[in-house]
């Protein structure tokens, strides 16, 4: 039998039950409420009577009209109540009924001769006095014949209640006992084997697709539990499938490059490969938290923010950017990156979000700047390495007077002397006016600037005509430490301000292997980059002292030794940056700097060394040198 017919017959039955209980019920009421209307009926028919034989003593007693008119009042009243005559349908039930209905007759009919006599005006008569003595003695027995059937009434009521509710309480416990077969029946036709669904449910919400609901009988709980099963199976197959696509897909987008982000229609991230988490300095969870301005900002070279993810939404169409931007991270920190969005679209061809796709060119970006800077270091290079013969000439006469300046002043030759004496001085008069006038210190700056001008000219013939013969290994931190000492006692620093002011702070990476290298032009490089960065701090006059922070380490993939020279400047912008290793270019006034210290610097650190030379650099941040030079050549 199938469990909706099942379910059918035990209601049925529950209801049978039930509506028996309810017709006996019911009948038993009606049986005693009829009774007690009964009841109520001969009370108030036992008052009546009482009041009209308390009127008639009244009467007989008193005689005056107020008790002529009440007892006439009650007389008629009684002759006109039907409810006694009406409970003549009792005498089956209590017999003495029979006899209540036949003196209630006679004392009726003594009541009207009375009523009639009195009518008569024939209060004093003999007939008068004997139907009043008969009133009376009916009314006496009458009550009694009452209060017997009242009693009687009373005892069967009593029972009846009894029986009433015992017929309750037996039909309550029936119902109650069909009741509880009912909820075992139900627990265990129908509960006990929803339960396992449930339980199955339970642990597909949580993932668990691994068990079956036992499968028994054939009604259409089993039928539900095989439709179950089956989706189970189905529900497990699909989720094996999405997730060996799943696992496809995160192979293709960690096996990618370049960062992948996918995007809803509100612009927060839904899918990240990991190149997207390294490129935006982000955990998985950090990133899914964010949206698209908070994840990262897009920046023009020419400044304009950018937001691809907007654009394609509002537009529909693809964007390709083929010129490299700025991504700005959320911590500040800043890339060059290329990028490409494309709208996602469903199958009726709606779009359901924004892929983008980033792939991080600063290194190609730094390397084509260096390959520009290196096109102009080697367009200038015959330029400068002519200039540089161009200079040898008026150079090396400079020099040589000066050098014949100071025999001539200051040498002790006899044609010194011979000239002093014609011009009527004496040398050492000379002496004191040249010291005096500080000639002499003149005449050995001019002798060494010269030098250091013919350093640089015959660096700047490098460039064209490159020679190793000083070179060997030297460590590089020992020079970086030579340079800062030569800076301490330069002369031309000293003569603007005191290099030992500046704070030096080093960080140098332990068991350095020596470098091959020039170690003269390597000192030169270094205090170009210390001069410069001094005179920078100290035009800008910063708040905080000046410091020159200082890091050497090893690179053992690319077998350089890397150093970054930062001071905290008041930094560059984008256009001087970019500009600072060409030659001739210079930020300080007419007079002061000739350009070429950097330029020579870079072509010493790249040409010579074979190396790299970069600065990193932004207003009111500083300037970093960055430099490599290989271990072996």
């Amino acid at each position: 039998m199938s469990l909706r017919r099942k379910f059918a017959v035990a209601i049925l039955l529950l209801s049978l039950i039930i509506a028996i209980s309810s017709v006996v019920l019911s009948g038993k009421y009606l049986e005693i409420r009829s009774a007690r209307r009964f009841q109520e009926s001969l009370i108030a028919s036992y008052r009546s009577i009482e009041q009209v034989s308390m009127s008639l003593n009244e009467y007989l007693i008193m005689g005056n009209a107020r008790a002529e008119s009440q007892l006439q009042a009650l007389i008629h009243a009684r002759g006109c109540d039907t409810v006694f005559p009406s409970l003549g349908k009792w005498d089956d039930e209590y017999p003495v009924m029979r006899q209540v209905l036949r003196k209630h007759d006679d004392f009726h009919r003594t009541l009207e001769l009375l009523h009639t006599l009195i009518e008569e005006n024939k209060r004093d008569t003999l007939v008068f006095r004997e139907t009043a003595a008969l009133s009376q003695l009916l009314t006496h027995e009458l009550k009694m014949y009452i209060l017997g059937v009242l009693s009687e009434m009373g005892s069967r009521l009593q029972t009846e209640t009894h029986r009433l509710f015992t017929v309750i309480f037996v039909g309550l416990f029936i119902v109650f006992l069909s009741l509880v077969f009912f909820l075992y029946w139900f627990n265990q036709t129908v509960l006990s084997r929803l339960l396992p669904l449930d339980a199955l449910a339970a642990n597909m919400a949580f993932g668990d697709y691994s068990r079956d609901v036992p499968v028994s009988g054939n009604d259409e709980i089993t039928t539900l539990a095989r439709s179950f099963n089956t989706m189970r199976s189905a529900v497990q197959a699909s989720l094996q499938e999405i997730s060996a696509e799943k696992d496809k897909i995160d192979i293709i987008l960690s096996s990618i490059g370049d960062a992948v982000v996918a995007f809803d229609l509100a612009g927060h991230p839904i899918l990240l490969n990991g190149a997207a988490e390294r490129l935006c300095a982000l955990t998985h969870e950090e990133a899914l938290q964010c949206d698209q301005r908070t994840l990262f900002t897009l920046r023009s070279l020419a400044g304009d923010v950018l937001h691809p993810v907007d654009m394609v939404l509002r537009t529909g169409e693809p964007i390709d950017s083929k010129d490299a931007m700025e991504l700005v991270r959320s911590d500040g920190s800043a890339l060059m990156i290329a990028h490409s969005a494309s709208p996602l679209r469903t199958d009726t061809k709606e779009i359901a979000g924004v892929v983008l796709v980033l792939r991080d060119v600063s290194e190609e970006f730094r390397l084509r700047e260096m390959m520009i800077q290196n096109e102009k270091m080697l367009s200038v290079g015959g330029l400068a390495a002519g200039m540089a013969h161009e200079i040898n000439n008026p150079l090396a006469g400079i020099m040589q007077t000066a050098e014949v300046l100071e025999t001539r002043l200051l040498g002790t030759v006899s044609g010194n002397r011979q000239a002093a004496e014609r011009c009527g001085i004496t040398l050492d008069a000379l002496r004191l006016y040249i010291e005096d006038r500080k000639i002499d210190e003149m005449l050995r700056i001019i002798h060494d600037s010269g030098k250091r001008v013919s350093q640089i000219v015959d660096n700047m013939l490098g460039f064209a005509r490159k020679s190793d013969a000083r070179s060997s290994t030297h460590q590089v931190t020992d020079l970086i430490d030579q340079a800062l000492e030569l800076a301490r006692t330069d002369y031309d620093l000293k003569k603007q301000y005191d290099f030992k002011s500046i704070k030096i702070e080093k960080d140098y990476e332990a068991d350095l292997p020596p470098v091959f290298c020039d170690a003269g032009k390597l000192q030169q490089v270094f205090l170009n980059i210390f001069s410069n960065g001094a005179h920078a701090m100290q035009n800008a006059e910063i708040k905080k002292p000046p410091c020159f922070s200082i890091r050497v380490w090893f690179d053992p993939e690319k077998s350089d030794i890397c150093l970054e020279i930062a001071d905290n400047g008041p930094g560059m912008s984008e256009s001087v940056r970019k500009r600072v290793f060409e030659p001739f270019f210079t930020t300080k006034p007419v007079g002061v700097g000739t350009g070429l210290g950097l330029s020579v610097s870079y072509f010493i650190i790249t040409r010579d060394h074979r190396g790299s030379m970069d600065v990193r650099s932004a207003p009111g941040e500083g300037a970093t040198f960055i430099i490599t030079l290989p271990v072996q050549r």
